[in-house]
């Protein structure tokens, strides 16, 4: 781990389930469907497969510009929860079906659970966060 950041191996992209299918077809249908938000193309910050580990971050100014962002709202006053709950973040740099959103996205992802280690995660156990990151701008 360098500045809190860690290379990790790739992981599947997460399976669609029956309730995915049922969703997309309401959302096709007309209905809003919360678990499928209409968005723009998400795109990765690097090639890497990385987690990262704010409480680990030694040089603030050193992090790669994503991570950097991503340190600083971590620590915003108004994020407290994401210091007290002890959140780490994982870069996937191809579309995954992750926890949130039900559609394929790629970019940064919050892990909030911490029983998973880095080396045993699974597109299920992440939040996509990529919105945040580029409103931050």
């Amino acid at each position: 781990m360098i500045n809190g950041i860690t290379k990790i191996k790739p992981f599947d992209m997460g399976e669609i389930t029956g309730m995915d299918f049922w969703s997309a077809m309401m959302k096709d249908c007309g209905c809003s469907v919360s678990s499928m938000p209409d968005m723009g193309e998400t795109k990765p910050y690097t090639n890497n497969w990385e987690y990262f580990n704010p409480e680990r971050v030694e040089y603030p100014e050193r992090l790669p510009d994503y991570w950097g962002k991503v340190y600083e709202l971590h620590n915003k006053p108004e994020m407290g929860d994401c210091v007290r709950f002890r959140y780490r973040y994982v870069h996937v740099p191809i579309k995954i079906m992750c926890r949130y959103p039900r559609i394929p996205v790629c970019g940064v992802f919050v892990l909030d659970n911490n029983n998973v280690k880095y080396n045993a995660i699974k597109a299920n156990d992440l939040i996509w966060i990529g919105n945040e990151i580029e409103e931050e701008k």
